[in-house]
C-alpha cells in the first residue's frame, strides 16, 4: 500500500502531509517507517482499529444518513450574515472540539484554528457550500450548519454547532430541520452527515434525528519525527 501525497493539506499546513489508506488490512510498522520518510504527518485510515503506538489521536468517522424529507424551515432560521464572519468562525471553532486537529498537541502551529476558519469563510461565502445557515436572537448568530452539494443528488452537512451560551433552545433542530428541507426541496435522495465515533452527543443528535449509520473509519495520525526538509 503506497502513501499518497496531499497537495491542499501539504500547502496549507506547510509540510508534506500524505495518506494511506489500510483497508481491511493491519499496517505493517516497518513498512510505514520506510515508506514516510518524505512525509511529516501520515494520516492513516483503517476499516478496523489500530494498535500501533506509533499512532497518535485514533478515533472513527461516522457517517450518517436519511432520506430527505420536507419538516419545514422555521422562520428564525436564516442565512449566515457574511457581515457576522467573526461569530460564524467562533461558533464554527466550537464544532471541532472533538476533531484530532484540535485533540493531537503535534499540530502545535495553530492548525486547528486556521483550518477552522478557511472551511468557515470559504462556506459562508458559497465557495464550498450551497447554504450556511443559521438562528439569530437579538441580532447575533447562535448557531451554524452549512450545507454542500455532492454527486448522485446528496447534500452533506459540515460545520454544525450551537454557541455554547444557546444550547438547549432547540436551534439545533430547527438547523437540521432546515437541511433537511433544503435538501429534499433540491431533489436529493439522501442527507448525509459525519462526526467523530468519540463526539457520542452528536451522534446521538442525529440518530433521534432518524439519520442512520451508514459507515465507520478509524483514523490515526502518524508524525514522522524523524522528518528533516528535503
Amino acid at each position: 500500500m503506497k502513501i499518497e501525497s496531499l497537495k491542499w493539506d501539504s500547502e496549507f499546513f506547510g509540510y508534506p502531509v500524505g495518506i494511506l489508506n489500510l483497508g481491511a488490512f493491519d499496517m505493517d510498522e516497518q513498512q510505514l517507517l520506510v515508506d514516510s520518510k518524505r512525509f511529516k504527518l501520515v494520516y492513516v485510515t483503517s476499516n478496523n482499529p489500530q494498535g500501533s503506538s506509533l499512532l497518535s489521536c485514533g478515533d472513527s468517522k461516522k457517517v450518517f444518513a436519511k432520506l430527505p424529507t420536507d419538516q419545514g424551515i422555521d422562520a428564525s432560521v436564516v442565512e449566515m450574515p457574511i457581515e457576522k464572519m467573526d461569530d460564524a468562525v467562533r461558533i464554527g471553532l466550537q464544532s471541532g472540539l472533538w476533531s484530532r486537529f484540535a485533540l493531537d498537541p503535534g499540530f502545535c502551529s495553530n492548525e486547528f484554528e486556521r483550518l477552522y476558519r478557511t472551511w468557515v469563510e470559504r462556506s459562508v461565502t458559497h465557495e464550498i457550500a450551497y447554504k450556511t445557515l443559521t438562528v439569530m436572537e437579538e441580532g447575533e448568530p447562535t448557531g451554524i450548519l452549512t450545507l454542500s452539494g455532492k454527486a448522485d443528488h446528496e447534500s452533506s452537512i459540515g460545520l454544525f454547532s450551537v454557541d455554547s451560551e444557546y444550547r438547549g433552545k432547540g436551534i439545533g433542530k430547527s438547523l437540521l430541520k432546515a437541511a433537511d428541507t433544503l435538501s429534499f426541496k433540491r431533489g436529493d435522495s439522501r442527507l448525509t452527515v459525519a462526526t467523530q465515533g468519540k463526539n457520542s452527543a452528536a451522534c446521538e443528535v442525529y440518530q433521534r434525528f432518524g439519520f442512520e449509520l451508514i459507515s465507520e473509519t478509524y483514523i490515526y495520525n502518524y508524525w514522522n519525527e524523524a522528518f528533516t526538509v528535503q
